[in-house]
């Protein structure tokens, strides 16, 4: 069984964010593998661990991204592919989609895995993109993953409001993950010096059969005009009084006469 787990490499959670001249200022940036990717890596390692099955990495951004790929190597994923040519660069999700679903195609799969979400971008297309794409089927933040012995197929559990919905797929399918697959697992100091070794391949539009003018920016359906920071807050005001019942009266009169809401 051969696992695609596709994974993005961002900025980490408590990354200061400023914007210059309309542009993000990334030179402070240090980066992570995406929190939710990693819950697609161990769904795929505990499927690896219970049966005969390769795990691939799949990345589509600079070659920054290295340290984030080893250490899903590390963890325990057989091998990866990055497409970090220039021409893969700057895109949206429908361009960034199209490039990886061309090169899940290139590689093979059984199952291809996801992280529901970039805690980045935070838009949760791209995963959905590639399985329309490829003309699979495919099932939404999972919090659950049973695979049939004989691979025809898995079922994969999700959480909705007031419950749970449980989805059958037939296979080749893709699932994108989130929390309650399995706390992802630390990668060992032996996973770590066999990761330097796993091999990691790099992808041109060439290599993937996509002219270069369908990927990255060049292929984009949308443009990103400038970022501003959103307005500053104004200070809180604390309300006085001598007792709750005192105080609530004087919210109420600043409410009406200030304020104006009342």
């Amino acid at each position: 069984m051969k696992i695609l787990v596709l994974v993005k490499s961002v900025p980490k959670s408590d990354t200061r964010v400023n914007v210059v001249d309309g542009a993000l200022n990334e030179s402070d940036f240090s980066y992570e593998l995406n929190i939710y990717d990693e819950y697609a890596i161990e769904a795929a390692l505990q499927l690896k661990d219970a049966r005969d099955a390769s795990v691939i990495l799949l990345t589509l951004g600079p070659d920054r991204c290295e340290p984030e790929i080893r250490k899903g190597l590390a963890m325990g994923a057989d091998e990866a592919y990055l497409l970090a040519d220039e021409a893969f660069q700057g895109g949206d999700a429908r361009s960034d989609a199209r490039a990886l679903a061309a090169a899940c195609k290139h590689i093979g799969f059984d199952l291809i895995l996801a992280g529901k979400q970039a805690i980045d971008s935070d838009q949760g297309q791209v995963g959905v993109r590639v399985a329309e794409i490829l003309g699979i089927p495919h099932a939404g933040a999972i919090t659950e993953l049973q695979v049939a012995d004989d691979g025809s197929g898995a079922i994969c559990s999700s959480e909705i409001e007031g419950g749970h919905e449980k989805i059958e797929l037939s296979l080749p399918a893709l699932a994108t993950c989130q929390k309650g697959l399995g706390e992802p697992r630390f990668a060992s100091l032996p996973g770590i010096m066999k990761a330097k070794r796993k091999k990691l391949t790099h992808l041109t539009p060439d290599d993937i059969g996509l002219e270069r003018e369908m990927v990255g920016a060049a292929g984009a359906g949308t443009e990103v005009i400038s970022y501003q920071m959103p307005p500053q807050r104004s200070a809180g005001r604390l309300i006085d009084g001598a007792d709750a019942a005192e105080k609530a009266r004087n919210l109420a009169q600043l409410l009406r006469e200030e304020a104006k809401v009342i």
